[in-house]
């Protein structure tokens, strides 16, 4: 059987965009957010000769949505 081994890294960039409201008794709390949204991924996955894939992975994403 044959094995393989693989490895990889990316990123990605975009953006965010939200709303988010509250209330209460007395009250209401509400607001908008956009921002930039992005990271990167890195990893690697390993084939045993039975079939098994075991692998392994970071990720890292970030947003200044507020």
């Amino acid at each position: 059987m044959v094995t393989w081994t693989g490895c990889y890294i990316g990123g990605n960039a975009g953006g965010a965009f939200g709303h988010a409201s509250a209330s209460a008794p007395g009250g209401e709390v509400s607001g908008n957010g956009s921002g930039f949204a992005g990271g990167g991924q890195i990893g690697c996955d390993y084939q045993f000769s039975g079939g098994f894939v075991i692998g392994v992975r970071e990720l890292l994403d970030y947003t200044s949505n507020k």
